[in-house]
C-alpha cells in the first residue's frame, strides 16, 4: 500500500478531509516510507517553510468534505481506529516526513538546495554536515562544518542568524548556480 501526495501551490491537500484520511491509511496501515509527496513545479523556500508548518498543524477533525456524510464516515473510521489525537500526530509525522525524504533524498540539486538551505536556516549544522557529506563532490569533516558556518555568517550580512534572499541567492552563485536558478530555488 502506497499513497502520493500531490502538493499544490495552495495547499489545499491539507484542509481536505479524505486527503487527510488517505494519508492516514496509508501511514497506519502501510508505512511512512510508502508515502511520497509531489511537490509543484517551482516551489520557493518559504513556500516549504509554510507547508511544514501546515504540515505541523494538519487535523482531520476541522478539515470539511464535499459531502457531509462522508466526513461524518471518515471521523467514525477515525474515532474507532486509533482516536482523533493518534491519528492527527500519524498525519503530521507522515506528511513531514515525506516532505523532508522527498528534498533530501530526490537527487534533485534544486531540492537538496531548499533542503541544506533550511537546515542553515534552522542552524542544523549537523545534519547539513551530514547531508553535503552524502555529496561525493564535498568533504565530510569538522573543518568543512566550521567553513560552512564561516560562509554562513559572511552572507548573513545583517546579522539576523537567517539568510534572507539577496544572501541567499549570493551563496547558491558562489556554489555555482547561475543567478536566475538561485532566484528560483527561493522564489
Amino acid at each position: 500500500l502506497g499513497v502520493v501526495v500531490v502538493m499544490d501551490q495552495q495547499q489545499q491537500l491539507l484542509t481536505r478531509a479524505w486527503c487527510l484520511y488517505e494519508v492516514l491509511v496509508g501511514a497506519y496501515y502501510g508505512s511512512f516510507e510508502r508515502l511520497q509527496v509531489a511537490l509543484p513545479a517551482g516551489y520557493s523556500i518559504p513556500w516549504v517553510r509554510e507547508l511544514q508548518e501546515a504540515c505541523r498543524q494538519a487535523d482531520i477533525s476541522r478539515a470539511p468534505s464535499s459531502k457531509p456524510e462522508d466526513r461524518t464516515s471518515i471521523m467514525r473510521e477515525v474515532k474507532h481506529g486509533c482516536g482523533l489525537k493518534r491519528s492527527n500526530s500519524i498525519i503530521r509525522e507522515a506528511l513531514l516526513r515525506s516532505v523532508h525524504v522527498r528534498l533530501r533524498f530526490s537527487g534533485d540539486r534544486r531540492d537538496l538546495a531548499t533542503h541544506a538551505a533550511l537546515l542553515l536556516q534552522a542552524r542544523e549544522y549537523s545534519q547539513l554536515q551530514a547531508l553535503l557529506g552524502g555529496i561525493p563532490e564535498l568533504q565530510d569533516d569538522d573543518a568543512a562544518l566550521q567553513e560552512i558556518r564561516q560562509i554562513f555568517q559572511a552572507y548573513d550580512t545583517d546579522g539576523s542568524g537567517e539568510l534572507d534572499q539577496g544572501e541567499f541567492v549570493e551563496v547558491l552563485m558562489t556554489a555555482g548556480f547561475s543567478r536566475r536558478e538561485a532566484e528560483e530555488v527561493y522564489g
